[in-house]
């Protein structure tokens, strides 16, 4: 079964053989605390997806996108110390 949330066609897992360096993939494991080499590298691939709509918002708005809270209005805004 095919699902479309957005602009993501979900699909059912498929499985895959790549050669990715064993160090990358620890230390990106313990960065997002992802329990498998499969979670760490769909967590990081859902972190480029996210990355290219962020920057494509901001592409396409531009400056109306300076202040977070008109972006995300349920967000608070960081603590300055």
């Amino acid at each position: 079964m095919v699902r479309t949330t957005d602009s993501i066609t979900r699909m059912p897992p498929v499985k895959k053989t790549w050669l990715i360096d064993p160090a990358l993939v620890r230390r990106a494991q313990k960065i997002c605390g992802a329990r498998t080499e499969t979670e760490t590298v769909t967590s990081a691939l859902r972190e480029v997806v996210v990355h290219d709509e962020i920057d494509r918002a901001f592409r396409w708005y531009g400056p109306a996108l300076a202040d977070i809270e008109d972006v995300f209005p349920d967000a608070q805004a960081p603590r300055r110390r």
